[in-house]
């Protein structure tokens, strides 16, 4: 029995299942280049041809495309969710914010958040905010 080619098949089969269970390609490089030393032990190329191999490919597979998957994993994703959308994004005042008196609304997207001005100044009705912060159902703004 060739155990060059069981050892191959069990370091594929290992690879592939950690690169299954973690969230971003981390190990993929890695079982293409098993998968060729895989290739070589079934035709009969010495283990240290085939050692080579894996890490010439492994090497070559990681420096030819992790740029690439590095930009596709991070381009920026459109927020989804009301809370990520609001931080950062201009605001009508609805009601005036007064945080001596406890007063003011905004709103976004169409539903009316609490308000509070960072700088403790009033902020009238019809005004545009920014707003800075969430904490909670406040959100904290700056004009």
């Amino acid at each position: 029995m060739n155990y060059e080619v069981i050892f191959w098949f069990v370091l594929l089969l290992i690879l592939l299942v950690a690169e299954l269970v973690t969230l971003n390609p981390t190990l993929i490089w890695f079982c293409i280049g098993s998968l060729v030393s895989l290739v070589l032990a079934i035709i009969g190329v010495p283990i240290a041809v085939q050692l080579l191999a894996f890490v010439i490919v492994s090497a070559a597979m990681l420096y030819l495309t992790k740029p690439f998957v590095q930009r596709f994993l991070s381009e920026k994703h459109e927020p989804t969710n009301i809370i990520d959308r609001i931080i950062g994004s201009t605001c009508m005042v609805s009601e005036t914010i007064n945080n001596l008196e406890n007063t003011g609304y905004i709103k976004f997207d169409g539903k009316e958040f609490r308000a509070r001005t960072l700088e403790n100044i009033t902020i009238e009705a019809g005004s545009q905010v920014v707003v800075e912060k969430l904490e909670g159902v406040t959100a904290y703004v700056r004009t």
